[in-house]
């Protein structure tokens, strides 16, 4: 008989333990579906703009977060560049370099010149910076959470069609992009023009 009564106590301890596991467990699972699901709400609002600075790609690639107001002559000084061996204009040297450029050094005819462009979309997006919806490729607009590869292939195709976009509310006029979807895109890009 006390064999039987140990047995028991046995089986009901390990239900105890079994139905222990299942509470932490359901509760584990809630809070990372939870972490989860919020983490997804905020990138659905677009990239961050916390960034206190602009980010650049120097000559060598590496991405560096510059202050706002940081000319092309003032970043060339700071990454070591000599100024004179190089071909630049005064006016390019005092612009103020925009966030989401690229510095590059190119030789040229045997004269280093310096070139300032777009970072890629794909680049711009991993940084969590806006890129031009009228120079993305569909590619591009395909990163944007809710946006898949058709809505960006329509996007792509309107563009063309029509010409631009100028706002958000010009992404509306696509097949199948209501004012809800335009809104996600339109925290991921810039209007600006398709050059």
């Amino acid at each position: 008989m006390q064999n039987k009564d140990e047995g028991m106590e046995n089986n009901a301890g390990l239900l105890r333990y079994r139905r222990g596991i299942l509470i932490v467990s359901s509760f584990l699972v809630t809070f990372l579906a939870i972490t989860h699901l919020s983490a997804e709400m905020r990138s659905l609002k677009g990239p961050s703009t916390s960034v206190a600075g602009i980010a650049v790609a120097k000559p060598d690639g590496v991405i560096e977060i510059l202050p706002p107001d940081t000319t092309l002559r003032d970043a060339l000084i700071k990454w070591g560049v000599d100024i004179d061996s190089v071909d630049v204009s005064p006016e390019l040297l005092d612009e103020k370099l925009p966030s989401g450029a690229s510095v590059a050094i190119l030789s040229v005819d045997g004269r280093k010149k310096i070139e300032v462009s777009p970072l890629p979309a794909r680049k711009l997006f991993i940084l969590g910076l806006p890129f031009n919806i009228n120079r993305a490729t569909a590619e591009d607009l395909a990163l944007v959470p809710g946006i898949g590869e058709k809505s960006a292939g329509w996007i792509v195709e309107y563009r063309d069609e029509h010409g631009p976009f100028s706002c958000t509310d010009d992404l509306t006029k696509v097949v199948g992009i209501g004012r809800y979807k335009a809104g996600l895109i339109g925290g991921y890009v810039v209007f600006g023009g398709g050059g």
